[in-house]
């Protein structure tokens, strides 16, 4: 059993170059990479008589820490089946999701629809401040009301108001995967409106920052435009 966990599909393909490969092998890829990678590593394995399983993660170091991640799985059904209990040890909900890039293909996904949220709580909240609302009370409200999310529950109290942005996932790669999310949809020739625009936000926002910064400082761009602190 192999498993890998780099920061993008390339560094994956490079470090195959290297890798002594031994059939009836299966390799877990967890990098949020993209799926069309996963799928010519998967043809390519294949021949060398070793299973390609695309199986990001979500939970960031917290869900790693616990063995709580949610791990999405594409490729061979088998391979998963023998890679089940090896991703027991650090995933809590498991799921065989499709072909080769299916995994690869939600978790950017559910990266976009990560930022999204983030994006709009950015204006949101410097929304409320421009009008003088306390946002700590504004926050408890809204968490207990049909506009809460991730990004209301944990990144803007624990990253965002309190001015700490602890690194655990690089804005960078949040670009990266703004950028492989929007791609599936122009591929499939989806108007995409709101995706398109918040790539270009959070692309826009990892340009302006640090390569090491946090996710959660993209809204230190939107604090820039309108001189208006989130805390």
């Amino acid at each position: 059993m192999i498993f890998s966990c780099l920061p993008t599909s390339a560094d994956v393909e490079r470090l195959l170059e290297n890798l002594p490969l031994k059939s009836g092998s299966v390799w877990v890829d967890c990098t949020s990479g993209v799926p069309d990678s996963a799928q010519k590593l998967a043809v390519q394995l294949a021949e060398h008589g070793v299973i390609f399983l695309d199986a990001p993660v979500s939970g960031q170091t917290i869900g790693a820490d616990n063995g709580t991640l949610t791990v999405m799985v594409g490729g061979n059904a088998e391979g998963y089946e023998q890679a089940l209990p090896a991703m027991q040890a650090f995933g809590k909900l498991i799921k065989h999701v499709g072909e080769s890039g299916a995994g690869f293909a939600v978790k950017a996904v559910n990266n976009m629809l990560m930022a999204v949220n983030l994006c709009a709580v950015a204006e949101g909240f410097t929304t409320l401040k421009a009008h003088g609302v306390n946002l700590h009370e504004a926050l408890d409200c809204i968490n207990a009301s049909s506009g809460k999310s991730m990004v209301t529950e944990t990144v803007l109290p624990q990253r965002i108001l309190n001015r700490s942005f602890p690194v655990t996932f690089a804005l960078p790669l949040l670009a990266k995967d703004t950028g492989i999310a929007i791609d599936l949809a122009r591929e499939a020739k989806l108007s995409a409106p709101v995706l398109s625009l918040t790539q270009n936000l959070i692309q826009a926002a990892s340009d302006l920052s640090d390569k090491n910064s946090d996710f959660s400082s993209a809204v230190k761009m939107y604090e820039s435009w309108s001189n208006i602190t989130i805390e």
